[in-house]
């Protein structure tokens, strides 16, 4: 895996994405065989049916980004352990009208995690946040 694919999110979550409104310019795209296309235009972009032969892959910036200014969720990452001895990240989630949240299956995990094994863990717990809002 390149630099830039460790940068973007998995497939399962590109395609939820795509179905709560994520539409933006990206790196490249999840072709019709599940397989990321680090150039788009590989692919066909069509006004009114989006990606026609794939599903955006966007960052985890992107994402977090899109969720903050479409959803109001907010998301933090923080670095936990002394300073100069680090011993990993945890993650807090803010949500529009003052409710503050925080994924606790991780901590109680007692797992020590890297930034990026907790990146797909706080994505998922935005899209329940916002599949839960949407009901």
């Amino acid at each position: 895996m390149n630099k830039i694919e460790s940068q973007i999110v998995e497939y399962k979550h590109a395609s939820i994405l795509e179905r709560i409104g994520f539409n933006e310019p990206c790196f490249g795209v999840f072709d019709s065989n599940l397989e990321f296309k680090l150039d788009y235009r590989e692919t066909q972009y069509d006004a009114k049916k989006g990606w026609v032969d794939g599903i955006l892959a966007p960052t985890y910036e992107q994402v977090f980004k899109f969720f903050r200014d479409e959803y109001g969720v907010f998301v933090e990452f923080h670095l936990e352990g002394a300073l100069g001895n680090p011993i990993g990240y945890s993650a807090s989630i803010d949500v529009k009208g003052g409710r503050h949240l925080f994924p606790w299956g991780i901590v109680e995990s007692g797992e020590v995690l890297t930034y990026e094994k907790l990146r797909p863990i706080v994505l998922n717990f935005c899209i329940e946040i916002v599949f839960r809002n949407k009901c």
